[in-house]
């Protein structure tokens, strides 16, 4: 069985998060999608926020945009088919959300339905209204882990990393199988795999990986700071890489052609959802 999910990525303004958190908490006690369509299937698998703002300025809007702005408003032309409106264009301190939805499946899928659906029922649009920017993705669980791995003993502290790679797409199994050999001694590093995805739409050859943990001021270092063999010779001034070492570097630089890392933490209606035991 392949497990399906919705990655949705969200951009809220900070003045907004107290309000976005209230809405997607009401959303979900509501029934979240099943209360648009009772045949949904939409789970919430899990749900993030980033750990720290970040500046965010949205870049601009098309022509046809800026005719519903009001002319008093000052508008710079930045090129023939973009103006950015002033109000608008100024950076503010923004949060990023990761809602990683369960989708049964992706065959009996009607999503155009269900885009109507969602913009007729006014819950979802309240929340929708506060987003700033949103990129949605179909990914698919990568299914090598058993059982599949659960999340325990968190709260609003416990963190989280999302790392998402680019690799060459002759390299995606190189970069998996590399990395499954090294997810024992990553655990022992405090390092626990959360399940590894790779894009149905979009960009197909990037992998996503969440992973719990407490070392993830340490996540521009991901694999190598957490990962050094002791097998060293005493001979030579200069270290032999191992098999292991050299697995390490493979994943952490020479495989992947682009990468982000970055904390989260767990949202205030995530934990709500985990600890009421509705999650899947």
């Amino acid at each position: 069985m392949i497990d399906y999910f919705l990655h949705v990525d969200l951009i809220v303004f900070k003045e907004d998060a107290v309000e976005f958190e209230k809405r997607v908490g009401d959303f979900l006690h509501a029934g979240a999608f099943a209360k648009i369509d009772p045949t949904s299937h939409y789970k919430l698998a899990l749900g993030l926020k980033s750990a720290d703002t970040f500046k965010y300025s949205p870049r601009g809007r098309l022509d046809s945009c800026t005719k519903t702005f009001s002319e008093a408003r000052r508008k710079t032309r930045t090129s023939r088919h973009l103006y950015v409106d002033s109000r608008i264009g100024r950076e503010k301190d923004a949060f990023r959300y990761i809602h990683l939805w369960r989708v049964q499946d992706l065959e009996n899928l009607d999503l155009a339905k269900r885009m109507i659906e969602c913009a007729d029922y006014e819950p979802y649009t309240a929340i929708d209204e506060l987003v700033v920017c949103e990129i949605q993705d179909f990914i698919r669980r990568i299914n090598w882990l058993t059982p599949t791995p659960t999340i325990e003993n968190v709260n609003r502290n416990t963190r989280f990393v999302r790392s998402t790679r680019r690799i060459e797409s002759r390299s995606l199994g190189v970069y998996l199988f590399k990395l499954r050999g090294l997810f024992d001694a990553l655990k022992a590093a405090r390092w626990l795999q959360l399940g590894q995805y790779q894009n149905v739409t979009g960009s197909l050859n990037v992998i996503t990986e969440f992973w719990h943990t407490s070392k993830d001021r340490d996540v521009s270092n991901l694999y190598l700071s957490s990962l050094k063999s002791n097998a060293r010779t005493t001979n030579s001034k200069r270290p032999t890489k191992t098999l292991f070492d050299k697995s390490v570097e493979d994943v952490n630089e020479n495989l992947p052609i682009a990468d982000a890392r970055e904390s989260f933490v767990c949202t205030p209606y995530f934990l709500k959802e985990l600890r009421m035991g509705k999650l899947p």
